[in-house]
């Protein structure tokens, strides 16, 4: 296992011995002088104590060296001790292929969290620090609430990579400016403003939706999946401001429309501060009753199943031609009509695949 060693660091009594030797003074004087006892100069000197400010004034009373600059020396030497301690008993407990096969490491790297470059204790040292943790142990305290927070709650499902999901969508939120304030009572107008993005898709759609939600106060982050996640979308709080965390799993727009749309029904109807709403790939993980209802209304709101129905029964011939005609009469996107009729086992998944709109 490769050993991640720290630069040396002086110890901070020893580099005050040398003041001793320039002067040519004991121990024993300078305790007097600065009013300590001697044994208690003799800790200070071997750093076997810590250095506080009135023994710092001491010195520089003494010495004419400033208290703050040992101070600030001093706080240096214990930090490095206190990382030399935690180093070694990552190199005594932690396997680290197990590590970033769990945590997903090489998606931090990629995603520029993490720097490729470290050696491996230093990369699990740096995941600790991305996760706001110090340890293994407190990863599974603090994590096993959070992930367990939403709202299904099965067993089987593996919180490390749903864990660095989350907190991937976090870190992204903490560069956003303030956005406006949440007004629950406005949801209906932020969903039907947000109906922009089912007639075309400009290059920008995200950035698109993201500024509607953002004016109605909803965050809306999108975020790569971590590796055997699975997961589709989140929806919780941030303060007072909701947060809507979508996977990249969809690949095309009307998936995005559809999950967009699925996650604000369950912030229009599921979701309550203090709780967390979390979709997997896998129903079983999920709140069947919820989703059913989410996914639903979501159809609903992007493509009413009245229009719908009269397509299917008065205007569908198999064409694309009939989806062309129908998309512009509704004013939408086709790719949305598309991808309705693969849902529906209307048409093959292969079938008019073209009018379907591909996201990078």
């Amino acid at each position: 296992m490769e050993k991640f060693e720290l630069d040396y660091f002086i110890p901070t009594g020893k580099m005050l011995k040398e003041y001793l030797e320039t002067y040519d003074m004991t121990q024993k004087e300078l305790a007097q002088r600065i009013g300590v006892s001697e044994k208690h100069m003799t800790q200070i000197l071997k750093s076997d104590v810590s250095l506080s400010m009135e023994i710092a004034i001491g010195f520089e009373k003494v010495f004419g060296v400033k208290a703050s600059n040992l101070m600030n020396y001093e706080n240096g030497y214990r930090e490095y001790i206190a990382k030399k301690r935690k180093i070694e008993e990552l190199n005594k407990e932690i396997n680290y292929k197990e590590i970033k096969d769990k945590f997903d490491i090489d998606y931090l790297i990629r995603n520029g969290f993490i720097d490729k470059d470290l050696s491996q204790m230093e990369k699990v040292d740096a995941l600790y620090s991305f996760l706001g943790i110090n340890s293994l142990d407190a990863f599974y305290t603090v994590y096993s609430d959070k992930i367990l927070g939403f709202s299904y709650k099965q067993d089987g499902y593996a919180i490390e990579p749903l864990a660095i999901w989350l907190r991937v969508g976090e870190k992204l939120l903490q560069k956003e400016p303030e956005i406006f304030e949440y007004d629950e009572g406005k949801i209906d107008d932020l969903i039907e403003e947000l109906k922009i993005i089912t007639v075309f898709k400009p290059e920008d759609i995200m950035n698109k939706a993201k500024n509607i939600c953002n004016k109605y106060g909803v965050y809306l982050v999108v975020v790569e999946a971590t590796k055997n996640s699975k997961v589709r979308g989140a929806t919780s709080y941030l303060g007072r401001n909701p947060i809507i965390q979508l996977s990249t799993r969809f690949k095309t727009h009307d998936i995005f429309v559809h999950s967009l749309y699925h996650e604000l029904v369950h912030l229009k109807k599921h979701l309550k501060k203090g709780k967390r709403l979390l979709e997997l790939d896998d129903a079983r993980f999920n709140n069947l009753i919820e989703e059913n209802e989410a996914d639903e209304i979501a159809a609903e709101y992007i493509l009413p199943k009245k229009d719908y129905h009269n397509f299917i029964h008065n205007i569908w011939n198999g064409t694309e031609a009939s989806i062309l005609n129908f998309a512009k009469s509704i004013n939408i996107h086709p790719g949305i009509i598309v991808g309705r009729l693969q849902h529906d086992k209307i048409a093959e998944y292969n079938q008019f695949h073209k009018l379907k709109v591909a996201l990078n």
